[in-house]
């Protein structure tokens, strides 16, 4: 049946089969007779192939052409035509990893601490004879016998004349020359934290048994790790960053006793001094001159660097500059003025006649309450014993509330015998608030201050013939 079938061999046009010669032929041929019949030959490609899909795959025959052509346009490819897909089966495997972790970590530490402890041993009045020092050695970590071991564990070659069997000075285990490391004194001391060891020989162009130990590939990787570790330290960004932060924490500290000293000042009040003032403004000023710093150091670290540092360090760099600007602004470079001393003694002038204004007025209240009182003395004991008002604070208890914080004023002495005991109580007070004060004990400062307040309030409605809770 194949020698009927006649075979045909050329530059055949793939329509109507014609013999063109050439290919220049062939090409001219196919574009000034074929040209419209291009498509309708890919369309019926394309039907061929997608009735056969749908045949395999065994799906429905849509047996027109505008479904074809729909199933072969860019729109089937849409993902609006795509249908909702549940969520698959899920597992969590946190906690494998972290037991698998925590085991390959613990064993890791286990045995670097177990090698740090055997190479103390070893460095510690290591002698400087071969012989002794190999028996000083063997004492402290036991070595395989020769005869357990036939081959090398590293290179699983055998041992012979030429290849001889070493021991690791660290695990006790045997390899032969070429997997056998050396571990250099130098990095033992930097270790083992050690200043000085007792070696044989100080200077040695490399390392050699005299001046090393011979430990295998598994202990050097693991000491050479914990190198690594202790080199890595914490990173400068992070030292710079808790500089700022403590500073910052302290001008946070700072602030309200500053703010609470200019406002005394401003009112004319003689509680605070302009020196006080003066003193913390100055505190002030060079804490935000440190967080400028340390914030424009941290912006332009890595810089110097060839590479420079990475987007995400340069993100966090710009975060952190930010944040210590936005602070700047906010607290330290707006901070109010004290006054200058002409203005300071202007406004403490005012600040007198003021009070004076006031003492004139309370002294003529306070007489005519005399005169009702020494009239009504009888019903106002009988009233007192009756309602007793709050309890008085004492210089004692006062002295007790403010050493809470581990503080505590000196005697102060008192007047004489014959004055008001709320005043005596009073002039104790304001010698525990200036010796407060010249301690720089602010809290305890506020605290005496309070209780102050608290007598002279009691004080004017004694003196008054008021109930305590009042003023006049």
């Amino acid at each position: 049946i194949m020698d009927d079938i006649e075979v045909k061999e050329g530059y055949l046009c793939p329509i109507c089969v014609k013999d063109l010669g050439t290919i220049e032929e062939l090409t001219a041929h196919f574009e000034a007779a074929h040209s419209a019949e291009e498509k309708d030959v890919l369309q019926s490609l394309k039907g061929l192939i997608g009735r056969a899909k749908r045949k395999i795959l065994k799906e429905k025959d849509l047996g027109d052409s505008r479904a074809e052509e729909d199933d072969n346009g860019p729109d089937s490819f849409s993902r609006l035509n795509w249908d909702y897909q549940e969520m698959g089966a899920t597992q969590r495997h946190t906690e494998a990893f972290r037991s698998i972790r925590s085991q390959r970590v613990e064993r890791y530490v286990s045995q670097t601490n177990k090698l740090l402890i055997r190479l103390g041993k070893l460095l510690s009045d290591a002698p400087a004879d071969p012989e002794k020092r190999k028996a000083h050695e063997k004492s402290i970590v036991p070595w395989i016998q020769d005869g357990d071991v036939k081959l090398c564990p590293g290179c699983a070659k055998p041992f012979n004349l030429s290849r001889r069997r070493h021991h690791c000075r660290l695990c006790g285990g045997i390899m032969c020359h070429v997997c056998s490391q050396f571990l250099d004194f130098a990095l033992a001391r930097k270790l083992m934290n050690l200043t000085a060891l007792s070696t044989p020989r100080s200077s040695v162009a490399g390392p050699s048994p005299e001046t090393s130990l011979r430990v295998c590939r598994d202990c050097l990787h693991l000491l050479n790790r914990r190198d690594q570790l202790r080199d890595q330290g914490t990173p400068k960004l992070v030292v710079m960053y808790q500089k700022m932060k403590q500073s910052m924490d302290e001008a946070e500290h700072i602030l309200p006793q500053y703010y609470k000293i200019i406002d005394s000042l401003h009112n004319g009040q003689t509680s605070h001094t302009l020196e006080e003032a003066q003193m913390l403004r100055v505190q002030l000023t060079k804490i935000a001159e440190r967080v400028d710093l340390l914030s424009r150091q941290i912006g332009a670290l890595g810089s110097e660097e060839g590479g420079g540092p990475s987007p995400r360090a340069l993100q966090l760099q710009g975060g952190v500059r930010l944040a210590a600007s936005h602070f700047l602004r906010q607290w330290l470079l707006g901070l109010p003025g004290p006054p200058s001393p002409e203005e300071l003694q202007r406004l403490q002038g005012a600040r007198r006649e003021q009070l004076q204004q006031q003492i004139q007025r309370d002294k003529a209240s306070a007489l005519q309450a005399q005169r009702r009182s020494s009239q009504q003395q009888p019903q106002q004991q009988q009233h007192q014993q009756h309602s007793p008002g709050p309890p008085r604070t004492s210089p004692v208890e006062a002295v007790a509330e403010a050493a809470e914080s581990g503080w505590s004023p000196a005697s102060v002495a008192s007047g004489s015998a014959g004055q008001d005991p709320m005043v005596l109580q009073m002039g104790i007070i304001r010698g525990y608030i200036r010796q407060a004060r010249e301690a720089r004990r602010y809290d305890e400062v506020a605290i005496l201050e309070a209780n102050l307040k608290e007598l002279k309030r009691e004080y004017m409605s004694m003196t008054l013939g008021q109930p305590p809770g009042r003023e006049s």
